[in-house]
């Protein structure tokens, strides 16, 4: 859709403002902020000459800044509410340039298909009683040591009924659905609980960066399975 940058209510929608346009700014590299879903990404810009190719300013209002450029500006925004997703983008996707393992722009569009299509929870919801098992998205995700001499951790939350107590599983398996690490496998009590994966596996040695999965079984009733990312 297109539609002019000083509809500033448009905007709001978006949780985000308009700064300045980039007509005269040689933007040549985006980067993810970290604790976002492009955490850790890295791409080159190769915009054409025509104006639409140049990346704008923007600030973020109620939405959360997840690219920036090499002078750690703000090009792209996403936005949760209680009722909707957004993502409003400077940058153009088709322009930026394929780079090394994960900075691929077909990454980049799965990753903000993962956050346009994540569930919805609206205010009428929050009183609901929880009558099925739910696994969250683990957070951050992609997640990657915070530092020299650190490992990489990541949280893995999730609910159990109000029923029983029931005995659940949550293993992490790569993506050649190897079984890498079982985090849980015990009788737990309904509510909210959650797990810290330290990207090793059942012998405590580090695994390689790459794509991996995490599957919940509850009671042999309830199953559920998420992916995640890590990066070194």
């Amino acid at each position: 859709m297109a539609f002019s940058h000083h509809t500033a209510p448009f905007f709001d929608y978006f949780g985000t403002g308009f700064v300045h346009t980039g007509a005269n700014q040689g933007i040549t590299t985006l980067a993810g902020l970290d604790e976002t879903f492009a955490s850790g990404l890295v791409y080159d810009y190769f915009g054409g000459s025509d104006a639409h190719y140049k990346i704008d300013e923007l600030s973020e209002t109620t939405g959360t800044a997840f690219l920036e450029s090499e002078d750690q500006k703000i090009r792209a925004v996403s936005n949760l509410t209680e009722t909707y997703r957004t993502i409003c983008s400077a940058p153009i996707l088709g322009a930026f340039a394929n780079g090394a393992e994960l900075n691929m722009k077909a990454f980049l569009m799965g990753r903000y298909i993962d956050f346009l299509t994540g569930e919805l929870t609206s205010i009428e919801d929050n009183n609901i009683a929880l009558i099925t098992p739910k696994l969250e998205q683990n957070y951050p995700n992609p997640f990657k040591p915070s530092g020299a001499g650190h490992s990489p951790t990541t949280t893995i939350s999730f609910s159990l009924t109000t029923e029983s107590t029931e005995h659940t599983e949550l293993t992490i398996y790569n993506l050649k659905g190897q079984k890498v690490k079982i985090l849980v496998n015990e009788k737990m009590s309904a509510g909210n609980h959650s797990v810290v994966w330290n990207g090793t596996d059942e012998n405590d040695q580090p695994v390689a960066s790459g794509i991996y999965f995490y599957r919940m079984r509850n009671d042999g009733r309830y199953t559920s399975t998420k992916k995640m990312i890590l990066l070194k």
